[in-house]
């Protein structure tokens, strides 16, 4: 081999190293970068399902993605509010649906947008979308909401108020089916 060949080797080996070392800091980058996005769960509770802003697309669904979702009655802790889930009861049957929402100071969050959207884990029957109006300060409510299955579901809220970043927060609902 002559020496403007094993220079020429280095030099290859050099710019492959240099190459591989540039693909790993952009690659260190971009997680952190993703980590940090909005679309991700929010630093206060990082393994629990809350999202905050536009959210990135997340698998579907989310309760199987190694989220911890919240439960029913039990407050759930979202970007600086509290969110609690309440159903009617645990059967299989249309539901009446609240949402008590307040601040991290305990003041009823007003005038939110709030929608909710239903999916059945074990029967994909798709999305069932609602919207919620405000009941009195800080509880939103719908009524007679299809949940006719037993089973699993996954229940996520949006909630939308101007000039805030938008907060989803993901909850587990297991109704027991005919007996």
């Amino acid at each position: 081999m002559s020496r403007g060949s094993g220079r020429n080797l280095k030099t290859r080996w050099i710019t492959a190293i240099v190459v591989v070392a540039l693909i790993a800091i952009v690659t260190l980058f971009a997680v952190a970068t993703f980590a940090s996005d909005s679309g991700s769960p929010a630093a206060d509770t990082p393994t629990d399902c809350v999202f905050t802003g536009t959210p990135a697309p997340q698998p579907s669904p989310i309760v199987l993605s190694g989220c911890t979702p919240g439960a029913v009655d039990t407050p759930v802790a979202a970007a600086g509010l509290v969110v609690s889930l309440h159903l009617s009861s645990n059967k299989a049957a249309p539901q009446d649906v609240t949402f008590t929402i307040m601040n991290s100071a305990g003041q009823a969050v007003t005038g939110a947008t709030v929608t909710m959207v239903n999916t059945h884990l074990e029967m994909h029957h798709g999305d069932f979308i609602h919207l919620l109006p405000e009941q009195s300060p800080g509880v939103y409510f719908a009524d007679g909401v299809g949940m006719g299955m037993g089973g699993r579901w996954q229940t996520r809220i949006r909630i939308e108020r101007p000039g805030q970043p938008e907060i989803d927060v993901v909850y587990l609902v297991t109704l027991v089916g005919l007996e």
